[in-house]
């Protein structure tokens, strides 16, 4: 089990941003174990098939929803997007707090 993400005001715009960005909702149990941009990345596509299959709709291509994710990430935190990997701590690495 993954521990909680501590959600400072960086990844509270992040969240929102996605969530926009997406047409989604994340709740705090969803967020609950992410710790990686990985983990948000699957979260995100978990989301986005969910609400396509029930609305009718086709699902974005992963590696568009990687890409936004990606400088959604790199925009908020003024990191490089080379640091934006799926193995990136969200806070650790990249300073989401």
């Amino acid at each position: 089990m993954g521990v909680r993400l501590k959600m400072g005001l960086e990844m509270v715009e992040i969240v929102m941003i996605v969530e926009d960005t997406f047409d989604i909702q994340l709740s705090d149990d969803d967020l609950g174990t992410v710790k990686t941009v990985g983990d948000l990345d699957a979260l995100i596509q978990a989301k986005v098939i969910e609400k396509n299959n029930v609305v009718g709709k086709e699902f974005k291509n992963s590696d568009e929803v990687w890409d936004t994710l990606k400088r959604i990430i790199a925009e908020t935190l003024c990191v490089p997007p080379e640091k934006v990997t799926p193995q990136a701590r969200l806070l650790q690495d990249l300073g989401a707090g």
